[in-house]
């Protein structure tokens, strides 16, 4: 049995368990990098199918607030391109593809992609990303 006043110390606790929570959720992170994907349970964004194989796997960077970003991660780089044709309002602030032959986070932007029916990607888009 909670004695007088204890439901009052109950509540402060739920309403800051409550904030601490919406508040977490909320942020996103403070700096621009690519996802932290687990590979062989996380999903693509745009295809929704399992990311498992790192040679393909991108990744976004999105704005959500002053100083706030979100990482989006893909399974194929050509998934990521038909993630952000159809959401133009998406403000993209970094991009990030794996070097195929290191599997390392490379920058999209100074990247060399190799675009070919030989290349293998899971959703056959056929780009491979170089340093």
């Amino acid at each position: 049995m909670v004695k007088s006043g204890g439901w009052f110390i109950a509540l402060i606790v739920a309403l800051m368990v409550a904030i601490f929570v919406f508040a977490a959720c909320g942020r996103g992170e403070g700096k621009i990098q690519p996802a932290e994907i687990h590979y062989g349970e996380d999903l693509c964004a745009e295809c929704g199918m399992i990311i498992s194989d790192p040679k393909f796997a991108s990744s976004i960077s999105k704005e959500i607030g002053a100083g706030r970003y979100q990482t989006v991660a893909f399974d194929d780089i050509g998934d990521m391109l038909a993630y952000l044709d159809k959401h133009p309002e998406e403000k993209v602030v970094g991009w990030f593809v794996h070097d195929y032959e290191t599997e390392e986070w490379i920058d999209a932007t100074t990247a060399f992609f190799v675009v070919s029916e030989e290349v293998k990607s899971p959703m056959n888009y056929g780009i491979a990303a170089h340093v």
